[in-house]
């Protein structure tokens, strides 16, 4: 069975696969390598309770068997658990201490945990080691890239290069190291080598306007011109060059004055800092991306938000005994809403998108799901124990209005809990006094307008930290987890 099982894997047939084998694991029930088998299985078919249950098996069956401790790694890393990752990988080079592969993969974790020095240290004693060191000098360049080492970052890629001339992958990350680095003209060579990459054509015309050749860009032969243009422009952001991103989002609203997304982020570009982006411009947002909203957040983003918000709110120690009365602002799929709602007597969601509110429908947590903005949801007056808001803010910007309507919601006692993006972490921001929009097209909010807000809506400050919200291009992005809680009247 374990061998049609494999076949039918290959041939993609998934489900076909995971029949095979969770037969077999009836036929061989103390089998650790069938379990560790299925797991990957269910894994690939997105079923990761199943996936996960079935690796902790094959480890409860024979706790040395160091796939199993890899398998699971990958299973913990794609949920954003990257700490029990990093422990299973570290689990499974005990028991085999030199599988290059297992030390790549906690390379990688570490990355994402940003222990980044601890990571280049790796990387860096795998080149002197491996017999196939190019793909493992790339890593080794990405994460010179995020600690700000670019010297060392394009080094190190070059070095890629030269071991594996006829890789296009090499090339392209290159190329990459060279945009990210200023050096564009040079990056337009190497990227040449990689055109038939996802991606190649979008960084080839992103260094083409870096450096001036606008002209020279395929926009005119695109499906599309006006998304490519969009395209472009988010690229040209995600490689630290605002004002070429700002060129093309210009001429994306020149073709279309009315486009929302485009007027957005000429705002973002341009520093406008607007007090807050337009309805139209979230809902379209999030509209777009609800079908894979939480694959790309937890699995992409390593997004721990939501489990951090609800234990903060736990740990908070003010609010009245569970169940509680919830309003989970900005709920889009329902991320906090199945953290909280273990705690809940009732949970109301609001959200602008009406394709998050269907999402989070799917759930069946909510007892109510409303479709429109924070204010409607927070006119009212001693309703909740708890109002959360997990990375909402982000794309609210000036809180004047929020964060009081949030105390006027709250029965005494209760709790506000949020998170925010970090204005103190973003040179960019130093400046502003309270929010800042960025180039990302989202708002960053300084720890004393925070403060202030709080003191002045009759909240007292209960818990205040800086965290790593998610990763962005592999980097952690910094921000404030707080708790305020509702003064007694």
């Amino acid at each position: 069975m374990r061998l049609q099982a494999n076949m039918a894997f290959r041939a993609g047939r998934g489900a076909e696969a995971a029949e095979l084998l969770a037969r077999a694991t009836r036929v061989a029930p103390f089998s650790a390598e069938v379990h560790d088998e299925l797991g990957i299985v269910l894994r690939e078919l997105k079923r990761f309770d199943e996936a996960e249950a079935a690796c902790r098996k094959a480890l409860t069956l024979n706790s040395r068997y160091a796939p199993a401790h890899v398998n699971l790694a990958e299973q913990l890393k794609r949920r954003g658990r990257l700490r029990d990752a990093r422990e299973h990988l570290q689990a499974a080079l005990q028991i085999t201490p030199g599988f290059e592969p297992t030390r790549v993969s906690l390379g990688d974790v570490l990355v994402d945990l940003g222990e980044t020095q601890a990571a280049i240290d790796s990387f860096r004693e795998l080149v002197t080691s491996s017999a196939s060191p190019a793909p493992i000098y790339t890593r080794l360049g990405m994460v010179l890239r995020t600690q700000g080492d670019m010297t060392g970052a394009v080094e190190a890629c070059q070095r890629a290069v030269e071991l594996a001339p006829r890789v296009p992958e090499a090339h392209y990350h290159l190329a990459e190291t060279l945009v990210v680095a200023g050096q564009a003209s040079a990056a337009v060579e190497h990227v040449k080598q990689a055109m038939q990459l996802p991606g190649a054509r979008v960084l080839h015309d992103a260094a083409l306007v870096i450096i001036g050749q606008f002209d020279l860009v395929a926009v005119p032969g695109a499906a599309n011109p006006a998304q490519y243009l969009a395209i472009l422009g988010n690229r040209l952001c995600e490689l630290g060059h605002p004002a070429a991103a700002l060129k093309c989002f210009e001429q994306k609203l020149a073709r279309d004055p009315w486009d929302t997304v485009a007027a957005h982020f000429v705002a973002a570009l341009s520093g406008a800092n607007p007090e807050r982006p337009r309805d139209e411009y979230v809902r379209q947002l999030f509209d777009n991306c609800a079908d894979t909203f939480d694959q790309q957040l937890v699995e992409g983003l390593s997004y721990s938000v939501p489990r951090e918000l609800v234990a903060a709110v736990v740990a908070a120690g003010r609010v009245s005994p569970p169940p509680w009365d919830v309003l989970d602002l900005g709920c889009g799929t329902g991320l906090v809403g199945v953290e909280i709602a273990p705690h809940a007597k009732e949970l109301v969601g609001v959200d602008l998108s009406p394709k998050m509110i269907s999402r989070a429908r799917e759930r069946g947590i909510y007892g109510e799901l409303i479709c429109g903005d924070l204010m409607t949801a927070l006119a009212v007056s001693d309703r909740y124990d708890v109002v959360v808001a997990g990375d909402v803010f982000i794309y609210v910007g000036k809180l004047d209005a929020v964060i009081p309507a949030a105390r006027r919601a709250l029965r005494p006692g209760g709790v506000l809990a949020f998170s925010v993006e970090s204005a103190e972490d973003v040179r960019a921001a130093a400046g502003t006094k309270d929010y800042w929009l960025g180039p990302t097209g989202r708002y960053a909010h300084h720890a004393d307008y925070i403060r202030s807000l709080a003191f002045s809506s009759g909240f007292t400050l209960g818990h205040m930290k800086k965290v790593r919200l998610r990763l962005e291009n592999r980097q952690p992005m910094m921000g404030w987890l707080v708790t305020l809680l509702a003064a007694e009247r």
